[in-house]
């Protein structure tokens, strides 16, 4: 089935915790705008291409207990799979000390036109020296305001355009991202697996 103008996208940005085996995973959306049908096998292509480039900036941020490793994409608009992809190159990360406990995470924050509708993505495993006292350090909230800029760009390819927001259940929209921020000091995922991200 060929992904169609206005569709949204549901990504699964898939990783895994080396020491367990378990998937370590942060949800996306976009929303597609086309001139016609965009085959399958091209939504993947391009959207990998997206994902391995979002995997470069946060092996930056993550400790070596974490790879990414593959892709998983629902049309949710249709309610059918796009299809599966593992990355051309495991993506590790690269701090070599101890990873921090794995509630705790970085929160990034994308805003839309809508006041009261936002997405949340949670990062964790990261390693212990890229914070002090629960604040993040210098070095590492760069790191994530690039995560951040990256997310917020729109992916313009050869097939189409892929815009990032995320879907409001209240209204039952897409909501296009416009803004976004990073938390300065570490949180908590208290009502999340342990392994799963937003």
């Amino acid at each position: 089935m060929a992904v169609s103008n206005g569709d949204v996208l549901r990504l699964d940005f898939v990783g895994e915790e080396i020491a367990t085996g378990q998937d370590v995973v942060n949800v996306y959306h976009h929303q597609v705008s086309s001139i016609a049908d965009v085959d399958e096998a091209d939504v993947m292509t391009d959207l990998l291409a997206w994902a391995e480039g979002l995997a470069l900036l946060l092996k930056l941020f993550v400790s070596t207990a974490v790879a990414f490793r593959r892709i998983r994409v629902t049309n949710f608009t249709k309610h059918s799979s796009v299809g599966e992809a593992d990355f051309e190159t495991t993506t590790a990360g690269v701090h070599a000390g101890d990873p921090l406990p794995a509630q705790v995470a970085a929160l990034t924050q994308f805003y839309t036109s809508d006041l009261t509708v936002r997405g949340r993505k949670y990062y964790g495993l990261a390693g212990e020296d890229a914070q002090s006292q629960g604040a993040w350090n210098a070095t590492n909230l760069g790191y994530l305001a690039d995560v951040v800029d990256y997310v917020l760009e729109p992916l313009d390819t050869f097939n189409a355009l892929y815009t990032p927001g995320v879907w409001s259940t209240r209204d039952e929209d897409f909501k296009a991202f416009t803004s976004g921020s990073v938390s300065q000091i570490t949180v908590t995922q208290r009502r999340r697996r342990r392994t799963v991200g937003s």
